[in-house]
């Protein structure tokens, strides 16, 4: 005997597409599909995203410090070189300030020989502070942007004053604007230190050297009143100006700088001097009222001299002072700028050397993770594949209600039917049939025949039993119990509907021998 199991086909495995998509988005990146090409390369992209976005992150922060670190660098070794030359300057600046004064006593004491001795001392001085500095450059002052400029400028001033041609207005003029290359190139360096640590050191030393340039034109200035008995309005505010102007940066130098304001306040500083030149201040308050003298003293004008330079000198050792200890502070920053960017370059360099392994083994974590939901992907799809053979195959054994007391682990009881209609249907001359042909048509014909009665069942409230042979059994009642007896009235419109259904059926092989159904019916 043949068994025909109502076969429509073979069962296929289900294709990736098929499956279910809440697997991927319950446990997978993102709800892709890492069985598809598609779904890999999205899962792959926003991966190394993932990675990609804190190693730039990483890249651009290092490259900043990095950055950072060595303009820092940069900054403070400028800082360090301009004060270096600054201090080389100062003690020009110095010079030319003694010398200004000197040049304004001389022609204010019409050319005395003795302060002109000393004026030719303190040019050879100058002199040599000149040729030993080296000029700033993109500067130009006073009409001259080079060092032989200013020397030629400087030789024709001093030329006016040894031809007793000279004015004292016109050379304070030039000493100060000469004076101004330094205080202008000073001001630009601090300028640019504004982001520095230095910064209130640097404006300190600029206030300071500020102060200094007004108090020697105070002690130019103040010469005349002692060797004139009196100021004109225009020397006298002249004078208040200086001097107003000198204490101003003073107070704005020891503000910003703890160790100009200490200077001030130590025994050996500017305390000290006015110790030893009480008449300093008097001096001042004097020209400051600027009361005619009756006698002349040149005397007091040696006083007012000496004590002003005095004064100024203590002003040049603290601006010195100062501007080494600016120096030393920038050589600490640059030390601990060489270490910060020493750490910055070794972080840069371990990121741009992690960050491409860390993308390499992301993206290789990712690969085997795809491969693993393939594979994974796969077996699903052979157990789901391996469960629905399953399932058809209890089906076609056992009622459906057995088959689900089964699944569910529960046991199943014997039932009695009271009553129900079993149909009974084979085909007329079968063993001709099978004898006048091979298995493989046998098999052919009782699938298109049998294929035919399973759809036509599909509509009737039955339950096929079994297919043996050429024998089709099929009841009704069982196992659902139908009320009223209408199972009798589904058995009988289906065999009507079976019979029509082979009414003009033929066998495929024997076309011209037509299938003729035999049929019974029991309630």
């Amino acid at each position: 005997d043949f068994k025909n199991s109502s076969m429509k086909g073979v069962v296929k495995l289900p294709s990736d597409s098929s499956l279910p998509r809440k697997l991927w988005n319950s446990s997978l990146c993102c709800g892709d599909n890492p069985v598809t090409t598609r779904g890999r390369r999205l899962q792959i992209l926003k991966m190394l995203l993932l990675v990609c976005i804190p190693c730039i992150v990483l890249i651009v922060q290092a490259s900043f410090s990095f950055s950072t670190e060595l303009n820092k660098k940069y900054a403070t070794e400028a800082i360090r070189k301009n004060i270096n030359f600054s201090l080389t300057y100062a003690s020009l600046v110095d010079r030319l300030q003694y010398e200004v004064g000197l040049t304004v006593f001389c022609i204010g004491s019409n050319y005395n020989n003795q302060t002109y001795q000393q004026l030719a001392t303190a040019r050879l001085s100058t002199d040599i502070e000149v040729n030993a500095i080296t000029w700033p450059k993109n500067v130009t002052i006073n009409g001259y942007s080079t060092h032989l400029e200013f020397i030629n400028q400087l030789e024709q001033q001093r030329q006016q004053v040894d031809n007793h041609i000279a004015n004292t207005k016109d050379q304070i003029e030039f000493y100060s604007k000469s004076n101004e290359i330094f205080l202008t190139w000073l001001s630009n360096t601090v300028q640019g230190a504004n982001d520095s640590n230095l910064w209130k050191m640097l404006v300190g030393y600029q206030m300071l050297s500020y102060g200094k340039e007004e108090k020697s034109l105070e002690r130019a200035s103040g010469i005349l009143y002692y060797l004139q008995g009196y100021l004109n309005i225009t020397n006298h505010l002249y004078f208040v100006e200086k001097t107003s102007k000198g204490r101003t940066y003073l107070n704005i130098s020891q503000q910003y700088s703890q160790i100009i304001r200490s200077r001030f306040n130590t025994t050996d500083g500017i305390n000290d001097v006015d110790t030893q030149t009480n008449d300093l201040q008097t001096q001042q308050e004097s020209i400051l009222l600027n009361e005619k003298m009756i006698v002349i003293d040149h005397s007091k004008a040696s006083l007012w001299f000496f004590n002003m330079s005095t004064y100024i000198n203590a002003l040049y050792m603290i601006q010195t002072q100062v501007g080494h200890q600016i120096i030393s502070d920038a050589i600490v920053i640059n030390r601990v700028a060489d270490v910060d960017l020493a750490l910055s370059a070794f972080l840069l360099v371990v990121v741009l050397f992690t960050c491409p392994i860390l993308v390499y083994l992301i993206s290789r974590l990712t690969t085997n993770m795809q491969l693993f939901a393939k594979q994974l992907a796969d077996k699903t799809g052979e157990l789901e594949y391996e469960r629905k053979r399953t399932d058809d195959l209890l089906h076609q054994m056992l009622p459906p209600p057995v088959v689900k007391r089964l699944k569910q682990g529960k046991p199943v009881l014997a039932e009695t039917f009271e009553d129900a209609t079993i149909f009974f249907s084979d085909i007329v001359g079968f063993t001709y049939i099978c004898h006048s042909s091979s298995a493989l048509e046998v098999v052919d014909m009782l699938n298109l025949l049998y294929g035919v009665f399973d759809a036509k069942i599909e509509t009737f409230d039955v339950y096929k039993i079994e297919t043996i042979g050429d024998a089709y059994m099929v009841v009704s009642g069982v196992p659902k119990r139908l009320d009223n007896r209408l199972h009798a009235k589904e058995i009988a419109d289906m065999a009507l509907e079976l019979l029509k259904a082979v009414k003009d059926m033929r066998v495929p092989h024997m076309k011209d021998f037509k299938i003729h159904l035999r049929a019974g019916i029991h309630t």
